[in-house]
């Protein structure tokens, strides 16, 4: 495993525990000033859902595609990590269904979902770009 790949994993652990504990604390009524000022600060409740989940998408993908190692087409593992962040995506939010202080709203799906797919465009616009960038470089040698 190369140092990139291990920098890798470890910014995405360290923002999925992030994302945990935004999720906890606001689910225990704890740090109510500083999750109020994070989400007025990412343009309110449907845009930090979005903001959240995109930035969730831009850190798996070189993960994910990083242990792949061309074992299986890069497009079932991305179906199939979409699919599983989806219903990571659901499965906190039907959370909120069982908590008094929260409540469940199809809206913060949906504006995750769109974050979770803008991350991936976003990820495979850049590869793609610095693919082709790279290639330039080699031509012009």
């Amino acid at each position: 495993m190369t140092l990139k790949s291990k920098l890798n994993f470890l910014l995405f652990i360290f923002y999925a525990v992030f994302l945990a504990a935004l999720t906890i604390f606001k689910s225990l009524k704890i740090f109510t000033p500083e999750l109020a000022f994070i989400e007025a600060s990412l343009g309110g409740d449907k845009l930090e859902h979005f903001f959240l989940a995109l930035l969730l998408s831009l850190l798996v993908w070189p993960v994910v595609w990083g242990f792949n190692h061309g074992r299986l087409p890069k497009v079932i593992v991305t179906f199939f990590t979409l699919l599983l962040l989806v219903f990571a995506l659901l499965l906190d939010e039907l959370h909120q269904f069982f908590i008094s202080s929260r409540h469940f709203d199809w809206q913060d799906i949906a504006f995750g979902v769109a974050g979770l797919l803008v991350g991936l465009i976003l990820r495979v616009l850049i590869m793609r770009f610095l693919f082709l960038n790279k290639l330039s470089v080699v031509a012009k040698k």
